[in-house]
């Protein structure tokens, strides 16, 4: 498959790229800070050009000419994806006798995705995350025996295996494309290949992403009995279920490093000028606010062992009402490494523990969870003809993914680094590049921390609901449901949450962080850990005519609002309380499947032309997801984001367009060393109107075999699902949307049935 790809970016314009700020930003010159806190203006907003880094110019330079005019958007890039897939499934079935068959299965799909490279040379387009060459394979297999001890009991047994790897590499890999453009210190092996990160406030980041190479090998062993057991009016299920998962990941967070400008070093701290600074102008001046690398020095094994057992009864209680009473309980190991290759962050002890050294567990401190029991309960009654009543609570253990949060990566097995600076006082220069990376030591760690907390508490969520369901005329079924879902115990997905931030406030940040005194060279300590709980209550409605005279039509609208506190600028539940990033307030559907009825009893060519067509269609109306606003030169000086103040209706009083999709005016910074009073996703995204239509026509050459023709076409109205704009107060791109999803795109296949 080969895909055009659409990315509307923000690159540097012909006078920025010289220095040239005027009419732009007023710039002003770090260097020249004096006790108080003011700057000396660079005369005519112009950098001298003696005064630019040679780095710096390299590295702008690598940005695309823009092809329109403006800070924002003003640059397309279209890029073209070759993606090309091999699957195959393979069964067998066996009839021991008339109370016993079983099944051996194997299933493979294999997967390669390419983008293009410069040739020969530097891709800087290497932004949201994309890599380059990704090659993925999945494997699975499963054994399966049935026997019926009579008809009261029935057994089954299943056996499987599944396996899932990875490779994704950056589009610069195997490069030293760092090392061409002058920073020292960065490429020293596969790993650390190609570009570092250059993140720039208002323009589009370069650099290989964040994160990859990734190199991963999953696989799972497992093993299930299932019993049914029927005796009068109950339906008795139970059984157990046995896993073991191997996990092999290796990803760097940052193996290339990372270098972050925004418009503080360049700005008027006294504020005297409003709207002063430039982190263009920041990285012109080679001055980053911070500058990371996160190395990962070994590759680990991860394992652990899963098991559950369950039972249900499903008792028909009179003829009008059914009850469903269940029980389950899951059990999720806490990780270990073969090699007791994993240290966890003990806040309490103030330091960094082992596995397996000085009496740490082989989970590196994370404590099991045995008391994870799940009741489940439901009803169903018909409350009068063509009206049922149903209903339900249960409870759901869900495991934590082995993401980068959870792979317990801190010294000695990684090397980190971080220079923090304050909004005023420059600390390094593109020009110092990095050191050369040695692992950290456990007992003077430097970096930034990535712990897990020993609660090892299972996340849950209790889902509850209350349907109605009634027959109307004309054969159609309405639906009307009232469902919740709360998450408890919830943990931050792939991330976890600094609990090393500084207070706001002057000065230098770590020496004001709350860990200083037993890690004075840590500049961030990341816990995973059960930080936070979900809200979710849903209207939910459903019209239907079931298919009859070669029609179906099914018409759905969902009313809902999710809420969560998770942490994200705050450790402050009740700060950070509001909309979750899923909330979607309005959902509407409408599917349609329709057998043309044509040709059906003639004969002849043309009715032979004409029969065996039908008809989908699915439309879909949504209003959009929420987005977060964030000053894009953080004021609080805590080490971490920070939001701006609110001062009017930044819903109302503009002309809304993709230039601004929200009124920009009503926000303003807040007074420095403060946080801003502005809640957390505020602001929602443009809604999504999607029409997808398919066509198919079947041959039946002979009895047992068919033959299907299918031509679909997504988002056949070419609408652009446009992306969130640009939170990021006091950048050039803010309130901008400057990227959407896929367009139109038409597919045809090709199926032999038999």
């Amino acid at each position: 498959m080969r895909q055009g790809q659409t990315f509307v970016e923000s690159v540097p314009t012909l006078a920025e790229r010289q220095g040239n700020f005027a009419g732009i930003n007023a710039i002003f010159d770090p260097l020249t800070t004096t006790a108080d806190g003011t700057r000396a203006r660079f005369p005519g907003d112009q950098i001298p050009a003696n005064r630019i880094n040679t780095i710096a110019q390299t590295l702008i330079n690598l940005y695309p000419l823009p092809t329109r005019s403006g800070l924002a958007n003003n640059f397309t890039y279209q890029p073209l994806k070759e993606q090309n897939n091999d699957t195959f499934d393979a069964r067998v079935d066996y009839r021991f006798s008339d109370a016993n068959t079983a099944f051996a299965r194997y299933s493979f799909n294999n997967t390669n995705t390419v983008l293009p490279t410069a040739p020969g040379g530097i891709n800087p387009n290497c932004d949201q995350g994309r890599s380059g060459t990704a090659h993925q394979r999945a494997q699975s297999a499963q054994l399966n025996d049935a026997h019926v001890f009579g008809p009261r009991l029935v057994m089954e047994l299943k056996s499987g295996f599944s396996r899932y790897e990875v490779y994704s590499l950056p589009l610069n890999y195997g490069k030293n494309v760092a090392q061409q453009v002058g920073l020292n210190g960065v490429n020293i092996d596969s790993d650390s290949s190609g570009l570092s990160i250059i993140s720039t406030s208002g323009l589009t980041t370069i650099g290989d992403a964040s994160f990859i190479p990734i190199i991963t090998i999953n696989n799972l062993f497992q093993e299930v009995a299932g019993f049914t057991y029927i005796r009068g009016t109950h339906s008795i299920k139970f059984g157990g279920d046995l896993r073991r998962r191997q996990t092999d990941p290796f990803q760097s967070p940052t193996a290339r490093g990372q270098f972050s400008f925004n418009a503080n070093f360049t700005n008027d701290p006294t504020g005297a000028v409003a709207g002063s600074g430039s982190a263009v102008a920041s990285l012109l001046l080679g001055f980053p606010a911070t500058t990371t690398r996160s190395k990962y020095l070994v590759s680990p094994g991860l394992r652990n062992w899963e098991m559950a057992g369950y039972v249900q009864d499903d008792w028909r209680v009179s003829h009008w009402l059914t009850l469903n009473l269940g029980l389950r309980y899951d059990y999720y190991g806490p990780n270990s490494e073969v090699a007791n290759r994993i240290s966890n962050v003990d806040l309490v002890a103030g330091k960094i523990i082992t596995a397996g050294q000085d009496g740490v567990s082989s989970s590196a401190g994370v404590k099991p969870d045995y008391r994870d029991f799940a009741p489940r309960f439901g009803f169903a009654a018909t409350v009068a003809k063509g009206t049922v009543l149903r209903g339900g609570y249960g409870i759901s253990f869900v495991p934590n993914m082995i993401a980068s949060s959870m792979a317990l990566r801190n010294p000695p097995f990684v090397s980190l680094f971080t220079i923090n600076t304050t909004p005023l006082t420059p600390i390094n220069s593109l020009s110092d590049g990095l050191p050369l990376p040695v692992a950290t030591s456990p007992a003077n760690p430097t970096g930034s921390l990535s712990g897990v907390a020993f609660t090892g508490a299972t996340p849950y969520v209790q889902q509850y609901n209350f349907t109605l369901q009634r027959e109307l005329p004309l054969g159609l079924v309405a639906t009307v449901a009232y469902v919740g879902a709360l998450g408890r115990r919830q943990y931050i997905f792939n991330g976890a949450v600094n609990v090393d931030l500084a207070p706001p406030g002057p000065g230098a940040i770590v020496p004001r962080t709350p860990y200083y005194s037993v890690f004075p060279n840590v500049s961030a300590i990341a816990i995973a850990a059960p930080w936070y709980n979900t809200n979710y209550q849903a209207l939910q409605t459903t019209l239907e005519h079931r298919y009859h005279n070669g029609l179906s039509l099914l018409a759905t609208y969902t009313w809902s609002h999710s809420l969560d506190d998770q942490p994200s600028i705050r450790n402050d539940p009740k700060a950070e309380y509001g909309n979750s990033f899923l909330d979607i307030r309005h959902r509407f559907t409408f599917l349609s499947d329709f057998a043309v009825p044509l040709g059906r009893r003639g004969v002849g060519a043309l009715s032979a032309i004409a029969r065996g067509w039908g008809l989908q269609g699915i439309l879909v109306l949504t209003t959009g997801i929420p987005f977060d606003i964030t000053n894009a030169a953080a004021r609080s000086n805590t080490g971490g984001s920070d939001r701006p103040n609110v001062v009017g209706d930044p819903t109302s009083g503009f002309q809304r367009s993709v230039y601004q999709w929200f009124n920009t005016a009503t926000f303003a910074a807040q007074p420095l060393y403060t946080y801003g009073n502005l809640g957390r996703n505020v602001l929602h995204a443009p809604g999504r109107k999607s029409l997808d239509v398919a066509i198919h026509r079947e041959f039946v050459p002979r009895e047992g075999l068919r033959l299907q023709f299918r031509g679909e076409a997504f988002n056949v109205t070419n609408t652009a699902p446009f992306g969130a704009p640009s939170g990021s107060f006091g950048s050039n791109s803010f309130g901008v949307i400057s990227s959407a999803g896929l367009g139109r795109n038409i597919q045809f296949a090709l199926k032999l049935l038999f």
